[in-house]
């Protein structure tokens, strides 16, 4: 089981608004530097691998590349080996890698690189698995951060106020911090937010990648080549 020895000298309270796998990495992260970290998180975490409306994109394949496993390892040691044991598939990125570039296919070879696919569901379910067993960690879960707290000039940041979401319509409640972090992603209303207290919002810029995603279930059949993940490349 894992476990993370607190250093009896961390003091204050972090907020991490979203708990996704940034927003949970960062806290992560935190419990390094602060006595609690408390997650806000919009939708209601399943209590195992399950698709979650706040993530439409956890039905595409996901993995985690070599530099990602080290770094996940380091935060939480015996992470690899956890997934492997629940379904998700080591994959050496030559050995197992069936690759077509123009119709023709790459020599298999034994590559120094290996990355585990998984579902994303299982990836995050992983994490903050090994999140709930921190006891400075909280999730505080089906919440929707509605702004900040700040002090009477509004030069810093105290809290956030939330809301249950099932309550829509009652009373906000504040809770104070230290630090806040917004990793709620491309909905995040932080520059709402920052308007709202008299600052400009951050300069944005957007660029089409004009890149989309498709994902199909195929049942493989008794004759395929022994490969992990095929990949065709015109």
């Amino acid at each position: 089981m894992f476990q993370q020895e607190m250093n009896s000298n961390q003091t204050g309270h972090a907020i991490v608004i979203g708990g996704s796998i940034a927003g949970m990495l960062t806290a992560r992260i935190l419990t390094n530097h602060f006595a609690q970290v408390t997650v806000i998180e919009r939708d209601e975490l399943p209590d195992g691998p399950a698709f979650r409306k706040g993530a439409p994109h956890a039905r595409h394949a996901h993995g985690l590349l070599v530099r990602g496993q080290q770094i996940m390892e380091d935060l939480f040691p015996g992470m690899t080996e956890a997934l492997w044991a629940q379904g998700a598939i080591p994959t050496n990125m030559g050995r197992d890698l069936t690759l077509y570039i123009g119709g023709a296919r790459v020599k298999p070879f034994e590559a120094d690189l290996e990355i585990t696919g998984s579902s994303r569901p299982l990836l995050e379910n992983a994490i903050y698995s090994r999140l709930r067993q921190m006891p400075q960690v909280r999730f505080l879960t089906g919440r929707d951060v509605t702004g900040l707290c700040t002090d009477e000039a509004n030069r810093r940041v105290t809290g956030i106020r939330l809301q249950e979401r099932s309550k829509h319509g009652q009373a906000e409640q504040e809770l104070a911090a230290d630090l806040v972090v917004d990793a709620s992603g491309r909905g995040s209303k932080l520059p709402a937010w920052l308007e709202a207290l008299g600052y400009q919002p951050p300069a944005e810029t957007t660029v089409d990648s004009q890149t989309s995603y498709t994902t199909r279930v195929y049942r493989r059949p008794h004759n395929a080549l022994p490969w992990k993940v095929l990949y065709n490349m015109p």
